[in-house]
């Protein structure tokens, strides 16, 4: 009976923990490919002295949930014209936004668990991508 109810105190520890670990693994997809999408930005402008505009993709906010979609970028958005694409389906969207002859923004957001709460990362020519919203604490 001891044994019993000591693996279920360890159960109940170890679940929610395995969850939380779970969800920052998701998360991480943005924080990655938003390091990527700057990296493509500023080689772009290295060659065209410009940044460029991308617009949300693969799908709205309002459609984000906790399952992978394919990338649905085609090739006359802004992504294509710098030259990225996700390797693999992504859990997330992404945009550029605000490009001048010097700067840029870039977000990605994710529901990685489904709860309507979205984490937002934001990143430009100066930042790299840090959390910005969406309980930063937690994530």
């Amino acid at each position: 009976m001891i044994v019993v109810s000591i693996i279920g105190i360890l159960a109940s520890i170890a679940i929610p923990n395995m969850r939380n670990a779970q969800l920052k693994a998701k998360r991480v997809e943005i924080v990655g490919a938003l390091g990527s999408i700057k990296t493509m930005e500023q080689a772009y402008d290295a060659a065209h002295d410009q940044f460029v505009d991308a617009a949300v993709q693969p799908r709205a906010d309002s459609a984000l949930d906790k399952t992978a979609v394919s990338w649905t970028g085609s090739a006359s958005t802004g992504f294509s014209r710098i030259g990225w694409s996700p390797d693999g389906n992504v859990r997330g969207n992404y945009q550029v936004f605000g490009a001048t002859d010097t700067d840029f923004s870039a977000e990605a957001h994710i529901d990685a668990d489904g709860d309507g709460v979205l984490c937002i990362v934001a990143a430009s020519n100066f930042v790299h991508g840090e959390i910005t919203a969406a309980m930063a604490d937690v994530y």
